[in-house]
């Protein structure tokens, strides 16, 4: 049956055996880390790209031999955004492939349904694609947030959209609770700012876009908020230009930018996208250049990704945990690893774990999607 197939992907030589007590889940020569993420469905441009970018990061840790012997092996499974089968695949990945860590999990719904059995097994839960409000609170000593949260991201977006004296603003969002939840602060955002949310349209995960083209169909709107991502909001932007609406498009960082360069060209040049990591088009960071070195290596066509960047960040944070441990690695010894990692740098990258702060980034910067696939900032 297809709910219980998986896509299994790894970095790193083939598991050999592994240690047999739950304390001791990886041998000193092999560390397993497991993700759980859209490889199929409307999300999957996203999901190959965070897992690719920490692919290119361990496998360079890997032939580099900077982990003293050890190897880094991730384990990917598809749960195309679907939270029964990323229960499935977290379930796979503690007892059939015994990871280290959950590690790079994505999206709101999927998180906050796997997280529970982390905390429950004592597996430590690194670098979740998502930016809700319950994974900020400072209480879940498992969880190591590497990026600035949905409501850093939004207001950011708010404030720059205000200051430029758009008027009539428009929201596109999930009819889900995580979606209830944007249009509520959406809402209470451009109150705080003195503007009212002038029309707003729910769209159903991977369903039609027509209800929303049609609900945000008012001429006099100037700009819309996507809270849709993926090939939803491809399809949501192209019913808009196909009735000749060109209003200003804002957009979160989890829209998959480089999707809707892929699938709507130059159609897409002018969206603003909130970004949690420096550009790599203009890689001023060592971090970026080292991604794009290693990014030309794969493929020296290929153009790089904010979302790819960011997966290759992550990796590096656990490499740089690692090196702290010595003797075999564990669940215990991870996380006391990323623990002590504190203040660092990451190739330049600030991340802040000092003391019992797992909210490791605050970084947000705003970004326009040029006709050629690159970005402004």
């Amino acid at each position: 049956m297809d709910f219980f197939r998986r896509r299994v992907v790894t970095a790193g030589l083939i598991a050999g055996p592994l240690g047999t007590t739950l304390s001791s889940m990886a041998s000193s020569q092999e560390v397993v880390f497991g993700q759980s993420a859209p490889l199929t469905g409307p999300f999957a441009s996203l999901g190959e790209s965070y897992r690719n970018g920490a692919l290119l990061a361990f496998d360079e840790a890997n032939k580099s031999g900077e982990l003293g012997g050890r190897r880094v092996r991730l384990v990917t499974l598809d749960d195309a955004y679907t939270v029964n089968k990323a229960v499935v695949n977290a379930k796979a990945l503690m007892e059939e492939h015994r990871v280290t860590c959950f590690f790079n999990h994505m999206f709101t719904n999927t998180v906050r349904a796997t997280l529970p059995l982390a905390v429950d097994a004592g597996i430590p839960f690194v670098g979740a694609y998502s930016g809700h409000p319950d994974l900020y609170r400072n209480d879940q000593p498992l969880l190591f947030m590497t990026r600035a949260s949905f409501a850093q991201e939004l207001h950011r977006i708010l404030d720059y959209l205000v200051s430029v004296g758009y008027q009539r603003t428009a929201l596109v969002y999930y009819d889900n609770a995580v979606g209830e939840e944007l249009r509520q602060e959406v809402e209470s955002g451009l109150v705080q700012r003195r503007r009212p949310l002038f029309a707003s349209a729910k769209m159903p995960v991977g369903g039609s876009a027509v209800p929303a083209a049609r609900g945000t169909a008012d001429k006099d709107i100037d700009a819309v908020v996507l809270g849709v991502s993926g090939s939803d909001a491809v399809a949501y932007l192209r019913m808009q230009q196909a009735g000749g609406r060109r209003p200003a498009y804002f957009a979160r960082s989890l829209v998959g930018s480089a999707q809707l360069h892929q699938e709507l060209g130059a159609d897409a040049a002018g969206i603003i996208i909130s970004q949690l990591v420096p550009s790599p088009f203009k890689p001023t960071l060592p971090v970026a250049r080292s991604y794009l070195r290693l990014l030309a290596q794969r493929d020296p066509r290929a153009l790089p990704t904010f979302v790819e960047l960011e997966g290759f960040i992550n990796a590096r944070l656990m490499v740089t945990a690692l090196r702290k441990i010595e003797g075999a690695v564990s669940r215990e010894s991870l996380l006391r690893a990323l623990s002590a990692v504190g203040r660092t740098e990451i190739g330049g990258f600030a991340v802040d774990f000092e003391g019992r702060n797992r909210n490791g980034s605050q970084y947000v910067e705003l970004t326009m999607l040029r006709r050629d696939g690159t970005f402004a900032q």
